[in-house]
């Protein structure tokens, strides 16, 4: 319930003794948590940092709670530092039985949260286009100042734009495009007859009107597919948190095993109708270029857009930013970039980056017969999505800084990923059954057909299956940096023991 700001009865009283809790748990460790001295001054800017903070919005509330702190600490200041600080600083505040985020009473009332500090710049630097690669990523920095989670999605999405650009998928797509190219053109040939009389009977209105009739199904589809995921994301949180999941890792594992069959069962019905109810081949094309091509550039256009917009709604305006803007001089610079970043939308996790990821890679190889320029757009976008994705978390306008967070991988997204496999080699299998095994063998009936296309999977799927088997899940390259990197660390641990001894 959000706190009234004329009654103070609003703020239960331990939630008041939990604010002196955070205070003197980040005293008495000595944490690098900055805590911000006003003595006996309060001016108006101050007062409203320390009532944003702290999640107060009533001014009569604010008296018990510096009562009830010491008086040095009189306004708390974000949790500064690099991605480790925080975790020690949150394991900190568990060991004090006091909650992670600090909430009172208000889930967007918080006390604490990350500010940008350190290598800010750096990554700010990175999104100049003319200065880096197109597909370099700083993984390390991103690994030191967002922690793990975000830096294990950079590498994975890094990993994947790699791929796509290797010289075998690359002559493949060229391949493609060349036969897709050849096939248009003989097919306008056998048309050319009919040219004249098409052209005689052609009219400008009866042309939009049909323009418009054959791109509408795909458009409306598109915007309820965005419906019907929001309202099945709502009853997915709702069921995963009833079921009470003792870990936050088991929570997101389960609410992402709720939500994506689901949604690929959603962006996919039509198109799969298309493809072997209808057998429109035409229609099933253009309506994987709205889905792919026109979802993704306006995801991407959401990604970049919105943290501009909802910090001018809160009334931060939109002033030119520099790289060095968390360099600050004097305090009430301090708190002034304090409240532009409070003002800023959460991060929530990156199970939306992930999403994006995994609809995009069933595009291309569910449909990649029968839309051959679907790799070229995939690898389009993963370029600008890296950037995006990084553009939304370092920029001036961004979201916050989001809570570092351990992982051992990407998780359950790499089932989602096989079961995508193993659903395209079936699609891609009844798709030429469908259109391809007719013309190449007119005489075999629908059974024979049929075992056709099952004895095909049946190969490309066991094929599948060994080559899964033969590779290893870490390369040995990387086996011999982790198993070095953990004897560094003993080496370390062991030197700094001996000199306590001594």
């Amino acid at each position: 319930m959000p706190v009234h700001p004329d009654d103070p009865s609003h703020v239960p009283e331990h939630q008041v003794e939990r604010l002196a809790t955070f205070a003197h748990v980040m005293k008495d460790k000595g944490l690098d948590v900055e805590l911000i001295r006003v003595g006996n001054d309060k001016t108006t800017t101050l007062t409203h940092t320390y009532l944003l903070l702290l999640g107060i919005a009533a001014a009569s509330v604010e008296e018990r709670i510096v009562a009830s702190l010491p008086d040095e600490y009189k306004f708390v200041h974000a949790l500064p530092g690099s991605a480790r600080t925080q975790q020690v600083i949150l394991a900190t505040l568990r060991e004090a039985t006091v909650d992670d985020n600090l909430y009172l009473g208000d889930e967007n009332l918080e006390l604490a949260f990350h500010a940008h500090e350190k290598l800010f710049p750096q990554l700010q630097a990175h999104l100049k286009w003319h200065a880096t690669p197109l597909y370099a990523i700083p993984f390390e920095s991103i690994h030191a100042y967002f922690g793990p989670e975000l830096s294990m999605y950079f590498v994975w999405l890094g990993m994947t734009t790699r791929l796509c650009v290797t010289l075998p998928l690359v002559l493949g797509m060229c391949l493609c495009v060349l036969l897709y190219v050849l096939g248009l053109e003989l097919f306008y040939d056998n048309n050319r007859v009919w040219f004249p009389m098409c052209y005689d009977r052609q009219d400008d209105n009866d042309t939009a009107m049909c323009g418009l009739i054959l791109q509408g199904p795909s458009v409306l589809n598109a915007i309820l597919i965005e419906v019907m995921d929001l309202l099945y994301l709502r009853l997915a949180r709702w069921l995963t948190t009833m079921e009470n999941y003792r870990t936050v890792a088991e929570h997101d594992n389960h609410l992402i095993i709720k939500r994506m069959p689901f949604h690929f069962i959603n962006i996919n019905a039509s198109l799969l109708y298309l493809a072997f109810v209808a057998q429109d081949m035409e229609r099933l094309r253009r309506r994987l270029w709205i889905l792919m091509v026109g979802m993704q550039c306006l995801d991407n256009i959401k990604e970049v857009a919105m943290p501009y917009l909802m910090v001018w709604m809160h009334g931060g305006g939109l002033h030119p930013g520099h790289a060095n803007d968390h360099v600050h001089s004097t305090k009430a610079e301090r708190v002034e970039h304090i409240l532009m970043q409070k003002q800023q939308s959460r991060y929530a996790d990156t199970f939306t980056d992930f999403k994006e990821m995994m609809v995009q890679y069933g595009y291309v190889t569910l449909y990649a017969p029968v839309f051959p320029l679907a790799p070229l757009f995939a690898l389009l976008n993963n370029v600008i999505e890296a950037r995006s994705d990084l553009f939304k978390l370092v920029n001036v306008y961004g979201m916050q800084r989001p809570y570092a967070k351990h992982v051992h991988g990407i998780g359950v997204w790499e089932r989602v990923l096989f079961m995508i496999s193993v659903v395209a080699v079936l699609v891609n299998c009844g798709l030429l059954g469908v259109y391809e095994l007719p013309k190449l063998a007119p005489t075999l009936s629908d059974v024979h057909k049929c075992c056709v296309v099952v004895l095909l999977e049946h190969v490309v799927l066991l094929v599948k299956l060994c080559v899964s088997w033969s590779s290893k899940e870490v390369p040995a390259w990387s086996a011999v940096d982790n198993r070095r990197q953990y004897l560094n660390l003993q080496a370390v641990h062991l030197k700094q023991a001996l000199q306590k001894a001594a």
